[in-house]
């Protein structure tokens, strides 16, 4: 169908604001902006910021606001919008934003608009998600939108589905059960590339001759209540994860299962100088994909699969927080943790980088603009008002200062069981920016293992050791002694292992 709808709204940018060590380039308060769950920057051919994409859940409405007019497109959605992606073209004059909205048992709808002057052009179907027929309700639904792109050019678009079925067997009582899909379309939605039961796929050449080995998570949640029946036991809960590395073919190479936990991010890319082939951060708090830590708390690790066997290249635990952007001129991953934007440094496996933004961001983006050089910025909103950040010179990590309310030196508390068996949990915390190292060690002094080395933001971290893991030969009962280190101080507490 085809609409012209605008309502006048001016906007006017703030720029220059300098606040530490980045700048705010833009802070205007809008009527409405409290409502807004999506914030979509729009960057044009020159690498500038030219407007915003806004999904407002108050009238389920999509605003596209550009800054070389003063009024903005308001196009009206019969339910509410969950995802957006856009972009302007290299070549027109046209917007081109895509959408996803509702939640029905076949999937969200999909829809793509093009703005070319005043007038929108919108194409809306359904999309082909994985489904339950037999369900009665959905308790959630994550989506997401990912544009692929070569160069300047997008190739097509990932559709990112996470949903939960509930219904009722009469031989078994109500149950509850995940359902994942990974739709890759083409730019124009007219076929579907590859269609896949996953809740992630990032694709990449990470192995092989092709560019198209991937790497896939799928959360999955089972729950089934027997108490209605003569059935034992009388329920059943299973929930974890799954990745899986496949070849060009789509054939697993390595998979892993977990019993508990959820993915958080997935990014493929070239994380090691001068490597011929790409690798993979995962960002989580369930998989171990070679089985070296346990399922351990949230944590984010880089794999490389290029040898004849898979490798963790680094492992770092994460106190909270989001992973959100890669930003390869400056070799980091960028992310908020708070107030902060935190720059962790996919060479090395560490937090180098820490920003307080003076205020917690909702619907935050990350995205670049620029050519020479390329500038990370970050837009968000924090109650009615838009702002938009722009980091050309990051403050280090040591320089972010010690917040009043924590300890003012670092802490390692015993282990947890203790004595243990198959593992123990080691908890340990800084109340500033710091490189950590946490060492176990025998009685004869002789180095066991390193569980953690990295710097780390203030904060409470855990790790688990596993005696017996594949890091290191089978261990023999008795004391071990666990060593955290940070420049001069340094904690040490005593661990029984009995078998």
């Amino acid at each position: 169908m085809r609409l012209a709808v605008t309502v006048i709204l001016l906007f006017a940018a703030v720029t220059g604001v300098r606040a530490g060590q980045y700048q705010i380039t833009y802070a205007q308060q809008i009527v409405g902006a409290e409502h807004y769950t999506v914030i979509d920057p729009l960057v044009d051919a020159e690498h500038r910021l030219a407007g915003f994409v806004f999904a407002d859940s108050a009238g389920d409405v999509l605003h596209i606001s550009l800054f070389d007019r003063d009024t903005v497109v308001v196009v009206p959605f019969p339910d509410s919008i969950t995802a957006v992606a856009s972009y302007i073209p290299k070549h027109g004059d046209s917007v081109v934003v895509y959408a996803l909205y509702g939640m029905t048992f076949y999937g969200p709808y999909i829809a793509r608009l093009v703005l070319t002057g005043d007038t929108v052009t919108m194409y809306s179907d359904t999309t082909e998600c994985y489904y339950d027929r037999d369900a009665h309700s959905i308790d959630f639904s994550k989506q997401r939108l990912v544009l692929e792109r070569t160069d300047d050019s997008v190739t097509g678009l990932l559709v990112e589905v996470l949903s939960r079925y509930n219904g009722y067997l009469f031989t078994h009582g109500p149950w509850a059960e995940n359902y994942s899909s990974a739709l890759l379309y083409r730019p124009d939605l007219s076929a579907i590339i590859a269609k896949e039961p996953v809740t992630s796929i990032r694709w990449g050449n990470l192995f092989g001759d092709s560019t198209r080995e991937s790497f896939r998570t799928a959360d999955y949640y089972y729950y089934y209540d027997y108490r209605d029946s003569w059935d034992d036991p009388n329920w059943r809960l299973d929930w974890g994860t799954v990745a899986q590395l496949t070849d060009a073919d789509g054939n697993a190479v390595l998979r892993r299962k977990t019993d508990a936990g959820v993915s958080w991010a997935v990014f493929t890319g070239r994380f090691l100088p001068g490597s011929q082939y790409e690798q993979v951060i995962y960002y989580g708090d369930a998989v171990d994909l070679l089985g070296l830590h346990g399922n351990l708390h949230r944590h984010v690790v880089c794999y490389d699969f290029s040898g004849d066997e898979p490798r963790e290249v680094w492992y770092l635990p994460w106190a909270g927080g989001a992973l959100n952007h890669v930003y390869e001129p400056q070799h980091y991953i960028a992310g908020l943790r708070g107030t902060y934007m935190v720059a962790l440094d996919y060479w090395r496996g560490m937090i180098t980088d820490s920003v307080n933004l003076d205020r917690t961001l909702r619907a935050p983006r990350f995205f670049e603009t620029g050519d020479a050089p390329v500038v990370l910025n970050l837009v968000g909103r924090n109650h009615d008002t838009v702002f938009v950040y722009r980091f050309d010179t990051p403050t280090a990590v040591e320089d972010t200062g010690t917040p009043e309310l924590l300890p003012s030196t670092i802490e390692l508390l015993p282990g947890h069981p203790n004595p243990f068996n198959a593992s123990t949990r080691i908890t340990f915390s800084t109340s500033r920016n710091a490189r950590l190292r946490l060492d176990i060690y025998n009685v004869l002094g002789q180095h066991i293992t390193t569980l953690a080395d990295g710097v780390f933001a203030p904060g409470t971290y855990s790790v688990e050791w596993r005696p017996d893991g594949q890091r290191m030969t089978t261990s023999a009962s008795g004391i071990y002694f666990a060593r955290l280190v940070s420049g001069t101080e340094s904690r040490v507490t005593k661990l029984l292992l009995v078998k």
